[in-house]
């Protein structure tokens, strides 16, 4: 299990996709539905479709909120995947209820503007470049200004631009990866972009 990267079902994410891509590069994964599980493993994904304030709900209702705080206290890596990376910060402009999200990072998230005199348009749909802007373990074997794939229409503000790992640009220049010791976030969706994030994925999988 130890060697087994767990993806995190708490009901408002798609697994099937991620799943199927940790079969393709030969790492063992396991959707993990159960809390108490959790401990069982090293590293874990955390994925996320749909709206933040539903999302954090859900994760608190089941369990998962206490438990991947104190998984990654202990040490143990994860990665956040879109709406799953938002939610490792402390608030989103997304959530009407006031919810705070699982606060492991500092920083907020914010919504992508529509630039009509640029053709911008929200939600950011489609392949866009990466910049990356500093080495990191996640991105080890990633080019800079590779292709990925996103949909989303809020972004995350990290309070210290440190923890950016790599940038992308639509309307304004976001963090699009981001990197603090054990904990990980990508906005776009590395199980959808063929060998680059199955690149990403591995790389997070060796992680211990």
């Amino acid at each position: 299990m130890k060697n087994t990267v767990a993806i995190i079902d708490y009901g408002t994410n798609n697994i099937l996709s991620i799943l199927k891509a940790f079969n393709r590069i030969d790492v063992k994964a396991e959707v993990v539905t159960n809390y108490k599980k959790l401990k069982n493993f090293n590293n874990c994904i955390l994925p996320g479709v749909g709206s933040f304030d539903k999302a954090i709900k859900n994760l608190d209702k089941i369990g998962f909120k206490d438990e991947i705080c104190n998984f990654v206290s202990k040490g143990h890596f994860i990665l956040g995947i879109c709406l799953g990376m938002q939610l490792l910060f402390e608030k989103s402009d997304e959530g009407k209820l006031g919810l705070a999200g699982l606060s492991l990072i500092k920083g907020e998230c914010k919504k992508l503007k529509n630039y009509k005199n640029l053709k911008i348009q929200v939600p950011h749909m489609g392949w866009n470049s990466l910049k990356i802007k500093k080495t990191s373990r996640l991105l080890k074997n990633v080019e800079d200004e590779a292709n990925f794939y996103f949909v989303h229409s809020y972004y995350v503000l990290p309070t210290n631009s440190k923890y950016t790992v790599g940038v992308c640009k639509h309307g304004i220049e976001f963090t699009a990866a981001f990197e603090s010791e054990n904990i990980m976030g990508v906005q776009f969706h590395p199980e959808k972009c063929s060998n680059n994030g199955f690149s990403i994925l591995k790389q997070f999988s060796l992680m211990s």
